[in-house]
């Protein structure tokens, strides 16, 4: 016991017995009048040091050019629903002032022809009782269709994929960035989606059959009947990504020949209704352009010819499907509405007279 109470008057700094002991509060170490001075200017500077040593870490350069690529994904997604809005506004004005005109004309050129008919008899001076009660019916009629015939609203337009809202969401941070990732990604609508590069996918086919095509032993060519029109889907099927499958118009046998390029949901099965299933985009050889399954736009110069090569890209991140005539440089792009056409996506072709192949 007696030992144990001198170790305790040891001053920690000098090992020397000290008269009056005095204990830190802090570390409970004992130091004699000198030392205790300094001990207590020391713990400043002790906290000085951990401070030091554990600052915040400074963000490196691929935070920060990741950080780059955010914001400016905010500023793209910003833009592109702007111009979206815009021209769907502008759009939407052009129609209304033409529908005002043809109703306004309408009912003028009905009304100029009984005012015309009025003037003949001003001018001959007569006025038989039974044209006068035709004039009248007439006019009454043209008021009636004015008041009850049709009336002008504004209908959302579901055919066209709407504006999706985006949000920022944090995930475990992994060894690389999401830019620097060559595997496929999930889709979704947080903001770190950035886009990728465009894969070219070699491993695409022609797969299933639906008419009279004939397929060769690599499925990288299908003939098409001169006499009907077959259908054929791909074998891969697109969900997440970019990719892109290009073909060839390697030949044509005959002058009625029709050929069309486009994206279905996988779920679909090829029979004589898929030119009217909801998920069908694409474009017609002869210039009509799909959207679910709907006919749109007017017949009209081709959209490509032999030797022409087309690409189709599946850009699933962003929810777009774009054709491409690689010679001619006209390309269409679509927004896909998932509700549609839902994942996975695969490519089908309509065919009639000619031979397509897809490009390794």
């Amino acid at each position: 016991m007696a030992t144990n109470d001198i170790y305790n008057e040891i001053c920690f700094e000098c090992g020397e017995f000290s008269g009056e002991p005095f204990i830190c509060n802090q570390c409970h170490q004992t130091f004699c009048s000198v030392h205790i001075e300094d001990h207590q200017e020391d713990i400043p500077e002790q906290m000085q040091t951990p401070v030091q040593n554990h600052e915040l870490p400074n963000q490196d350069k691929n935070d920060d050019s990741y950080n780059r690529q955010l914001f400016h994904r905010i500023d793209q997604w910003e833009k592109e629903s702007v111009d979206k809005i815009k021209v769907a506004a502008e759009l939407a004005r052009v129609d209304l002032r033409l529908l005002i005109e043809k109703s306004t004309n309408y009912y003028k050129e009905s009304t100029k022809k009984v005012s015309q008919a009025i003037d003949r008899s001003q001018r001959l001076n007569t006025f038989p009782e039974v044209e006068i009660n035709t004039w009248i019916q007439q006019l009454n009629e043209i008021q009636r269709q004015s008041q009850t015939s049709f009336y002008t609203t504004i209908k959302e337009d579901r055919l066209i994929s709407p504006i999706y809202m985006i949000k920022v969401t944090q995930e475990p941070k992994t060894q690389t960035y999401p830019s620097e990732q060559s595997g496929k990604r999930s889709r979704n609508t947080t903001i770190s989606n950035l886009k990728p590069a465009v894969v070219n996918d070699p491993s695409d086919r022609f797969d299933e059959v639906f008419g009279e095509a004939n397929l060769d032993e690599k499925k990288l060519v299908v003939i098409g009947d001169s006499y009907s029109r077959s259908c054929v889907s791909g074998v891969n099927l697109y969900s997440n990504g970019k990719h892109s499958v290009e073909f060839g118009v390697e030949e044509i046998y005959t002058a009625n020949w029709s050929c069309f390029f486009g994206i279905i949901t996988s779920n679909e099965r090829l029979s004589d209704n898929i030119p009217n299933m909801k998920s069908l985009h694409g474009f017609w050889s002869s210039g009509y352009h799909v959207i679910c399954g709907e006919r749109l736009g007017v017949t009209g110069a081709r959209r490509w010819y032999k030797n022409h090569k087309i690409i189709l890209t599946f850009d699933c991140d962003n929810g777009q499907f774009q054709i491409e005539n690689k010679r001619t440089a006209w390309r269409h792009k679509f927004d896909i509405d998932p509700r549609a056409c839902p994942f996975p996506w695969k490519f089908i072709c309509f065919i009639k007279g000619c031979q397509l192949r897809i490009q390794n």
